[in-house]
């Protein structure tokens, strides 16, 4: 008990109806229920609307595939309604038959972490917005450059053709 309380985690055990049988008193701190108010309900019941859906899909698919699942990670409501990502793990227990008759398992409260994730990806598109600002800036400073080596000519040969003597009045006009 001292090890997974000191874990962070909080264990858990689940019926084959998918309800609460045991919940360690870790989930006070995470969820704000005790443990007591928890026992009989589903997890399911603690998750927003859509979520559930979606995190009934994927353990499905878990189970079906080695009959646990590790890494689930899902957002679930604390009692003062709080929206907190967890990360659960968990393992079937089989009776003397071989068949499942519950999961048991642990669950940690991972939000800041995915809060420092969502984070980390609004910068790096403020970075990626920034370069892209920057590369555009450098392609307009060498437009500028082109065009300004373009406006040199051009001015140079018409302060030549100003000095010719020959040139007429109106012409004159138009050049300058």
């Amino acid at each position: 008990r001292d090890i997974v309380e000191a874990t962070g985690e909080y264990v858990w055990e689940c019926d084959s109806e998918a309800r609460y049988v045991y919940l360690s008193d870790k989930v006070i701190e995470i969820f704000g229920w005790s443990p007591q108010e928890m026992l009989g309900r589903k997890p399911s019941e603690f998750m927003p609307p859509g979520e559930r859906e979606a995190v009934a899909g994927r353990v499905r698919a878990l189970i079906e595939l080695s009959g646990s699942f590790r890494g689930l990670e899902h957002r679930s409501v604390t009692r003062s309604g709080r929206v907190i990502w967890q990360l659960v793990n968990s393992v079937a227990i089989h009776d003397e038959h071989g068949r499942i008759v519950g999961y048991r398992g642990t669950g940690r409260d991972i939000t800041a972490r995915k809060q420092a994730e969502v984070e980390r990806e609004q910068l790096g598109q403020q970075v990626r917005e920034a370069q892209r600002l920057q590369a555009l800036g450098t392609f307009a400073g060498g437009v500028a450059h082109e065009f300004n080596n373009l406006l040199a000519v051009i001015l140079g040969h018409s302060a030549l053709a100003r000095r010719d003597p020959s040139l007429a009045d109106a012409t004159r006009g138009h050049i300058e």
